[in-house]
């Protein structure tokens, strides 16, 4: 993601759950939507920026390359790892295949399914 300002929102658990998460805004893309709900009051926070095996809720995350041009304040080079919202969006994700962001186009190259410990 860029280093860009932050939003609140939910992200959707591979089983239903709805968590307060924190996000850039950009994020949302048609094929990444919001997730509909609210969570319980109490509900910890998801998380895309801890490791795999801290305790919480760990997003999923999917890594994406660059096709072509990058916008401003992105890396032209390397890895863009952005969470996905919600399981439908997630198991609609193909790897090899092009999404548009941006104004311009990432291709899939991985996808890290969340952990809640």
């Amino acid at each position: 993601m860029s280093a860009g300002r932050f939003t609140f929102g939910t992200y959707a658990s591979d089983g239903g759950t709805i968590y307060p998460f924190q996000f850039q805004p950009e994020t949302v893309q048609a094929w990444n939507p919001i997730p509909v709900g609210q969570p319980a009051a109490n509900t910890p926070s998801a998380v895309v920026s801890r490791g795999k095996r801290s305790r919480g809720v760990n997003t999923r995350t999917a890594r994406f390359r660059w096709q072509g041009s990058v916008p401003e304040g992105y890396e032209t080079a390397g890895i863009i790892r952005l969470p996905i919202f919600t399981k439908t969006a997630w198991d609609a994700l193909a790897k090899a295949t092009d999404y548009a962001y941006l104004g311009s186009q990432l291709r899939l190259v991985g996808k890290t399914n969340e952990t809640i410990l």
